[in-house]
């Protein structure tokens, strides 16, 4: 073979790769088997933030005790009382016994008409930290996809992979903001320990478009 025809071979193999990769799309985030509804919801909410309302009932009952937030609901405690607090806050409370015979409210849950959460981004928000990172995670796979070491399938999903570990570290180095109050009462994000471990959904899919 002459070098015309390796260099027209080369530019042929070089532009099927382009046009195949051209049609793939890769998403990262909550996606595929990983998105059911309530995941989506509460990672919905912290990338773009949230109003939330009681879908029944007046009032959101808020944990105020570790005790409370493991029961979740009010309805797994049968002691608990309405209390409205000097600062006008509405609580629901529970009498305990103390050593000596004297009794002591605890407050349990917090209730309000609505809670607003801001926008706690983790996917946009690490890619726009690590442009640097992610652009060469995309030039590396295209550069072996152009040499023929691996194919645009291949690149795809390497960049896919190397995408989502990128959002899980900004997770991980907790550079998401603002923090939550939570944050600052551990070593972790509400994404990483919040009972759905979000930070565990992240991955990736390549869909041909």
């Amino acid at each position: 073979m002459d070098g015309i025809e390796r260099l027209l071979e080369d530019f042929n193999r070089i532009k099927a790769a382009c046009q195949e990769m051209e049609q793939k799309k890769i998403r990262v985030g909550i996606v595929g088997g990983k998105a059911d509804s309530d995941i989506m919801a509460i990672a919905h909410a912290h990338e773009y933030g949230a109003t939330i309302k009681p879908k029944k009932g007046k009032y959101l009952a808020i944990p105020l005790t570790k005790e409370a937030q493991a029961a979740g609901s009010p309805r797994a405690f049968s002691d608990l009382r309405f209390v409205n607090a000097k600062d006008g806050k509405l609580l629901m409370v529970r009498d305990k016994k103390k050593r000596g015979g004297k009794t002591e409210s605890e407050a349990m849950y917090l209730l309000v008409k609505s809670v607003t959460l801001p926008e706690r981004s983790f996917i946009r928000a690490s890619f726009d930290a690590q442009q640097k990172e992610l652009g060469s995670i995309v030039t590396g796979a295209m550069v072996k996809m152009l040499e023929g070491t691996i194919t645009p399938t291949a690149a795809a999903e390497s960049i896919g992979a190397q995408a989502a570990q990128l959002a899980q570290s900004f997770i991980d180095q907790n550079r998401v903001t603002p923090k939550s109050d939570f944050d600052h009462k551990t070593q972790h994000t509400t994404l990483y320990e919040s009972g759905t471990h979000i930070r565990d959904r992240i991955a990736y899919e390549v869909v041909i478009e």
